[in-house]
Formats: structure tokens, C-alpha cells, sequence
């Protein structure tokens, strides 16, 4: 009966010795097959193998830890959500039981990368939370936008008593219904338009004041004001230096709000730009006109309304 069990105990070793010695082959069969894959730029497949590794071996090493740490730092580079993979697998490196025998030099390369990536995250988080914070100050300064000391809700003959010393109310006043918008367009007398004229923009320069006002029922809703003017005939300036004029003008309202506009081109002649976000719209109207004998003309005038 002893003899029995001692046999059998014997053959039970021999066959546990078996299944250790193929696992071992196994593990470093995948190992070689990760080197592989890493060597094609399968990093994915490359962990895969790993993992098997493994498996097959019951416990992880140094050799096996700095294999994929290398594998994940590369689909780091594009993918930044592998951060907390990375940070565990070279905490798991530094603390595993053998990597006292691995090479200095790259135990010193994972060192020195843990504490790049680190900073490089931090830096991350900070841009990220200045992002968020320069996207609400934009949020609220197209919440704020508006021409200052002209409030927007109120009686048209309410804003006659408080601007009373204004250049627009010492004029006499005119108002046309706008198709378009629906709402009364009041302007002073000394802006004129002339008949083929699509969109609003005075005659006159009036610039530099408000030359419209924009009422629905008595209510205002908006303003227009001239913002830019320059004619060639009567001043020294070349077409194109006024049209990189009205792009920083464009450029400087998109960054202010956090967003570009929407462009309309009417004609060759007129053209609009659009910032618009829940009840409040900012437009750009750009005019503009070259004659047969060179000399041109732009302006811009600024509309805000609210809905």
C-alpha cells in the first residue's frame, strides 16, 4: 500500500514538473512573440502576449514589466487615457521583486520617463483647467457683449429720457419696418440709403455713435453703429491693408467670445458675419465698393440684438 502511494505520489511530481516546464516554454514562447509584434509597431498584440506571459508563468518580472511599459508608453503618444497604465506598470517595475539584477541604465530610463510623463500631466491638467476657465470668461463675455451704456429690454421712449444728450436723440428720428428681422429699424435723419443698398449702412459715417436702434413692440432689441470706415480717395491707405483691417477686427470678436461666426456673402459688394448663441446675435456687415478708376471704399458696421 505505502509502495502504492509513493508511486503515485511520483508520478503526480513527474507530471506537476511537466505542466511547470510547458508553461515555461509557453511564457517565453509569448514573450518572444511580444518582442515580435513590438518590432512591427503591434502594440496591442504586444501587451496581448505579455498578459500570456504571464499567465503562463504565475507572476511577472522585470524583463516582462519593462517589455510592455515600452508598448504602452507608445500608445501613450496618442492616446492619453494609457496614463494611469503606464504610471502602474513602472510602479509595478520598480518594485518588482528582481529589478535589482536588471540593467541600471534602464531602470534609471524608467525612472527618468515616470517623471517626465508626470510633469507632462500636470502641465496637462493645468492647461485643461485654464482652457476651462478661459472658455467660461468667453461664455460670459458674449453673455456681456453689448455697446456700452445702450441697454437692451427697455422702451424705446424710456431710452429717449436716458439718452436724452445723445448725438442720436438730438436728431430728428425715422424708423422703417425690416422685412427680414421684423423689427423697426430708428435712425436719425443724417442717415440716409440709397436704393440699392441691402443691407444697413449710413451714407454718412456717423462713426464712432450709434446711428440705429432696433425696436419690436416699443421694446429695443439692438443697436448698429458704423466701426470702421476708409475710402482711398480720401485717405492713404491700400485695399489691402483695410482688408487685413476688418480680419483683425473678425479675429479679435472670435477670440473675445470663444467662437468664429457664420459668413453670408450677399453680393460682391456686401457680406455678413455672425456670432450667434442662444438669444443674442453679433453681426458684421461689411460694405464694400471699388470704382472704375481704382479708388475704394469699406465699411463695417457692428449690429448686436438680442431675441
Amino acid at each position: 500500500m505505502n509502495k502504492l502511494i509513493l508511486l503515485l505520489l511520483f508520478l503526480l511530481g513527474l507530471q506537476l514538473n511537466t505542466q511547470a516546464q510547458n508553461s515555461q516554454i509557453e511564457a517565453k514562447a509569448a514573450y518572444l512573440l511580444a518582442e515580435e509584434s513590438f518590432a512591427k509597431g503591434d502594440y496591442i498584440s504586444t501587451l496581448e502576449h505579455l498578459e500570456t506571459a504571464i499567465k503562463n508563468l504565475g507572476t511577472t518580472n522585470s524583463k516582462l514589466l519593462f517589455l510592455k511599459i515600452q508598448a504602452e508608453l507608445e500608445i501613450y503618444k496618442t492616446d492619453k487615457s494609457y496614463y494611469e497604465k503606464v504610471i502602474n506598470s513602472m510602479f509595478d517595475f520598480q518594485n518588482a521583486s528582481d529589478v535589482g539584477s536588471f540593467a541600471e541604465e534602464k531602470v534609471l530610463e524608467i525612472a527618468k520617463t515616470k517623471m517626465f510623463i508626470t510633469k507632462e500631466r500636470e502641465k496637462e491638467i493645468k492647461n485643461n483647467e485654464d482652457l476651462v476657465r478661459a472658455v467660461a470668461q468667453q461664455s460670459v463675455n458674449f453673455e456681456d457683449y453689448a455697446f456700452t451704456g445702450w441697454p437692451f429690454g427697455i422702451t424705446l421712449d424710456e431710452l429717449k429720457i436716458s439718452h436724452k444728450d445723445s448725438r442720436f436723440f438730438k436728431d430728428k428720428i425715422k424708423d422703417k419696418k425690416e422685412k427680414k428681422s421684423g423689427l423697426t429699424f430708428h435712425y436719425p435723419k443724417e442717415v440716409g440709403f440709397g436704393p440699392n443698398y441691402t443691407i444697413p449702412v449710413p451714407f454718412k459715417v456717423y462713426l464712432d455713435d450709434i446711428f440705429g436702434i432696433l425696436t419690436y413692440d416699443n421694446i429695443v432689441k439692438g443697436y448698429r453703429k458704423t466701426i470702421y470706415h476708409v475710402s482711398a480717395e480720401t485717405e492713404n491707405m491700400s485695399l489691402e491693408k483695410s482688408l487685413e483691417d476688418i480680419k483683425a477686427i473678425i479675429t479679435n470678436i472670435s477670440a473675445h467670445v470663444g467662437f468664429t461666426p457664420e459668413y453670408e456673402e450677399l453680393d460682391k459688394y456686401y457680406s455678413i458675419y455672425s456670432w450667434s448663441k442662444d438669444s443674442k446675435i453679433i453681426k458684421l456687415y461689411i460694405d464694400s465698393y471699388v470704382t472704375k478708376n481704382g479708388y475704394f471704399y469699406k465699411r463695417v458696421v457692428k449690429e448686436i440684438t438680442i431675441k
